[in-house]
């Protein structure tokens, strides 16, 4: 397993339920200037990237790689901007989906189509929860969970990475479905996701996302 995989002090505390923050050996303090810093560099470089494959389109590049790239780099400067002053997030991670949506609908969608279509639909749920938008992240969220569950993702033993995103996108549904007053649905959602998420746990102890759902 890589590194990152092992369990740790954070696989306990998670599967206790206790709180963490500080003493699970990942931080010793939050350095805002170089946190922003970084941030800064993060986004010029996803800019540069999406320039670039922009030159590749204009050259008339339409293979399925050069899309994937483009998907990856508007996913990834939408958790960007999340990260910073959040503004235009929830745009960039719409875009990302859309754009990627026709390739993922065919049925003989490869499997790397498929699994960053999921992928950005777990950022895209997130999203719409976090812009307040919960009816429309209930939706979207059972929908990734429903694309999912269709390639194996209520076991990690047949589809780990599918696995996660399962368990990623229930704990999110079950955050919006908590929003809205469902809360008999949420927890049946939340433990579908948490019994998945301990599945993984049991083949890859430390699994952050597994880690992070529960």
């Amino acid at each position: 397993y890589e590194f990152w995989q092992l369990r740790t002090p954070l696989t306990r505390y998670k599967i206790a339920s206790c709180p963490w923050a500080l003493d699970n050996g990942c931080f010793t303090s939050f350095d805002r200037p170089t946190w922003e810093r970084m941030l800064d560099e993060a986004d010029a470089a996803t800019d540069a990237a999406l320039a670039l494959i922009g030159q590749l389109r204009e050259a008339g590049d339409d293979s399925e790689e050069t899309l994937l790239a483009e998907v990856r780099a508007l996913g990834l400067k939408a958790r960007i901007l999340s990260s910073g002053e959040g503004v235009g997030f929830l745009q960039m991670a719409e875009r990302a989906v859309e754009l990627l949506a026709p390739l993922a609908s065919r049925p003989d969608a490869s499997e790397a189509v498929r699994n960053l279509d999921v992928e950005q639909r777990v950022s895209l749920g997130f999203a719409y929860g976090s812009s307040s938008q919960n009816e429309t992240a209930v939706a979207s969220l059972k929908d990734t969970m429903a694309r999912a569950e269709r390639d194996g993702g209520k076991d990690p033993e047949k589809n780990l990475f599918m696995a996660e995103r399962y368990a990623e996108a229930g704990s999110w549904l079950t955050s919006a479905l908590n929003s809205l007053g469902r809360s008999a649905e949420a927890v049946q959602i939340g433990r579908d996701a948490r019994q998945v998420a301990e599945a993984v746990l049991e083949i890859r102890p430390g699994n952050f996302p597994a880690l992070y759902s529960l």
